[in-house]
């Protein structure tokens, strides 16, 4: 199981906008242990057609995707922040996300949901944007490409701070304001 503490990484993008914020808090406190994903299907699913995913973008743009699983560390802020990247898109300043999704969903559903992350791996990578390829179900393969947007940058770096005062003070996050959530609408996103 992987020590959530000490950082905002990624997959914690998720719990800042949609101000799940006690239950990140008492991981990232040590309090609650992070939940064991080894036994969760759709999880593991994802991490197993991860590199089919790749080798499928590849095959369908022409792209080569190089630095797989490379890992970048910035602190902004007092903020730790690391990243782990599904690769980069090589001669291109792009990212690539490999996501695993259910037959019903769609790639707009997975851009809003990952939006977060995706913006993140960019502003700790440097990249200019990121191509999200998703499988869904056995049948269907898409892909999107979302660029980095300052403005939605900002306004989650900003939710990540007032986080992470809690954290760094050691009490329960209390949000006392109505918080100027990113707009996923935002960034620029190509279908």
């Amino acid at each position: 199981m992987n020590n959530r503490q000490g950082f905002l990484g990624g997959s914690d993008m998720y719990s800042i906008v949609n101000g799940k914020w006690d239950e990140l808090w008492n991981v990232k406190t040590g309090r609650v242990k992070p939940k064991d994903l080894s036994g969760v299907l759709p999880v593991q699913m994802g991490i197993q057609t991860e590199d089919l995913n790749i080798k499928w973008f590849e095959y369908e743009t022409g792209d080569i995707v190089t630095d797989q699983q490379k890992s970048f560390r910035v602190t902004h802020n007092t903020v730790p922040y690391k990243g782990t990247i599904d690769g980069f898109i090589r001669e291109s300043n792009r990212l690539l996300e490999a996501k695993h999704s259910h037959e019903s969903s769609n790639i707009q559903k997975l851009v809003n949901s990952y939006m977060p992350q995706m913006q993140l791996y960019c502003y700790l990578s440097g990249a200019d944007s990121c191509y999200l390829s998703a499988f869904f179900g056995n049948s269907r393969w898409e892909k999107a490409l979302v660029f980095f947007c300052e403005e939605y940058i900002g306004k989650l770096l900003n939710l990540c701070e007032e986080f992470w005062k809690s954290v760094e003070h050691d009490r329960k996050p209390i949000v006392f304001f109505e918080p100027d959530y990113p707009n996923p609408e935002s960034p620029r996103v190509v279908y």
